[in-house]
């Protein structure tokens, strides 16, 4: 119960979190990592032979969206560019609606990749889970809703195979006559409550005591894994600018355009970090002393 409990926390305060991230905006360096983090993704997929291919397309889509962004930059005036490169960005972008392009439609991508990855296993765990009812007496067409489930899942059509697997169990359940077996559960459980309602609102009382510490032992925890995550970032951030110099300056591989973008993105990023962290680290301060 206690475990129980701790989740439904995590989710609910979760949720502000992920509200909060939506109206982020989002640098150059933002946008890499996420593209990164998307790549990572594939590999992951690759290597345990699950689908890929959407995930493969919407990081292709990401990308060029990427260079979309520092071509409409040019365009906007947002960054020093000769005439050859504003020639060129008006070009590759003449059919693009460019002016409100921002680093934001990247990870707006890359968040897509995530939520094919969070879609694709939890229905490769269904599919696992529900496999093992093929061992029972089932009829010929319930048993091809799962197969046709697990075909489609491995082509890629994910919303067909969801499809499938529901009337897989669907058709499972009306076989064995879980429908009654629901029923009676709900019965037990309205029983429960009648007989208990006094110790149940008891510990709904106590819960919503306990909800606020757990709530800042949450909080503590999340500012902390924050400024690891702060510290971590404005440390690889150094080190991208020195590669970068590295790349301009001494062995020449990038453009003097290429290197105004990705440094002013670095130091851009690095002056937010700069003027978060003693913020986060003060609240973090006082929560702990609660």
């Amino acid at each position: 119960m206690k475990k129980l409990i701790l989740l439904s926390l995590f989710l609910f305060f979760g949720s502000f979190v992920l509200a909060a991230e939506a109206n982020q905006t989002y640098s150059a360096q933002d946008a890499l990592i996420a593209i990164n983090n998307s790549e990572k993704i594939l590999n992951e997929f690759i290597n345990l032979s699950l689908p890929y291919s959407d995930i493969n397309d919407t990081i292709v889509e990401a990308k060029n969206v990427y260079i979309q962004v520092l071509y409409a930059q040019i365009l906007r005036g947002e960054v020093n560019s000769s005439l050859q490169e504003r020639i060129d960005a008006r070009s590759a972008l003449q059919f693009i609606n460019w002016k409100n392009l921002q680093y934001s439609d990247v990870v707006a991508l890359t968040n897509r990749v995530s939520d094919i990855r969070s879609q694709t296993l939890d229905l490769y765990d269904l599919l696992n889970l529900e496999q093992k009812k093929l061992s029972d007496p089932i009829s010929n067409e319930t048993s091809n809703y799962f197969l046709l489930a697990r075909d489609s899942f491995y082509n890629g059509r994910l919303n067909e195979s969801q499809t499938y697997l529901e009337s897989f169990r669907t058709s499972y359940d009306s076989e064995y006559g879980n429908n009654s077996i629901f029923k009676s559960l709900a019965l037990q459980a309205r029983n429960f409550f009648y007989r208990y309602w006094i110790q149940i609102t008891i510990f709904i009382v106590i819960l919503i005591f306990f909800t606020y510490f757990v709530y800042v032992k949450l909080r503590i925890r999340f500012l902390r894994m924050t400024v690891r995550k702060l510290h971590s970032e404005k440390s690889t951030l150094s080190e991208l600018i020195k590669k970068a110099q590295t790349d301009r300056f001494k062995e020449n591989k990038i453009s003097a355009l290429t290197y105004n973008v990705r440094t002013s993105s670095y130091h851009e990023r690095l002056q937010k970090i700069n003027s978060s962290l003693p913020v986060l680290e003060n609240r973090l301060k006082k929560l702990s002393k609660v």
